[in-house]
């Protein structure tokens, strides 16, 4: 099962160049023993650009693009990128603004 489309980067306004270069720092990493390698996948306005496995897993056997992880420890930084989205897409703006103006008028 696939729910994202697959598309080229150029599509939505990314650069196949620089895209390979993350295929360098993550076998970067994996050479450091920084991490044993993953599955990766980078995606925008909904289309999939890069889907790549790279390096073995604990069992020594090699990472595939269907594997799936357990997320332990995870609250965090997925709350982080939810509110930094809302943030961002002026969801707080209002409530900020009617939080702050009613403080100043009381």
């Amino acid at each position: 099962m696939q729910i994202l489309e697959q598309a080229a980067p150029e599509s939505v306004n990314m650069s196949p160049e620089r895209l390979q270069k993350v295929d360098t720092y993550i076998q970067s990493a994996i050479d450091k023993n920084i991490i044993p390698g993953g599955v990766f996948l980078l995606a925008r306005k909904g289309k999939m650009v890069y889907h790549k496995s790279f390096g073995n897993s604990q069992e020594n056997t090699a990472y595939k693009e269907g594997d799936i992880f357990r997320i332990a420890s995870m609250t965090k930084a997925l709350t982080t990128v939810a509110f930094m989205q809302l943030f961002q897409n002026g969801f707080f703006w209002d409530r900020l603004y009617t939080v702050m103006y009613g403080a100043l008028n009381n």
